[in-house]
């Protein structure tokens, strides 16, 4: 529709690894069957957080720059 980005989604063994929708940009970082961090960029800022995940790729706990 009008007045709406285009989404854009990059696959990595057919997983999400990035998502891009106008001057917004997320990436998941994996390895093997690991989901280890995500990274957003918004705007020229970018923003890091590591993800704690169980077995089933859940999020468990995450860690970002406050600390929390």
């Amino acid at each position: 529709p009008f007045g709406q980005a285009d989404i854009q989604r990059f696959y990595q063994k057919n997983r999400l690894a990035t998502e891009i929708e106008g001057a917004s940009r997320r990436t998941v970082f994996q390895h093997e069957d690991l989901i280890l961090a995500q990274q957003r960029h918004v705007d020229g800022v970018v923003d890091t957080t590591l993800l704690a995940t169980d077995q089933q790729r859940s999020v468990l706990r995450l860690l970002d720059k406050s600390g929390i």
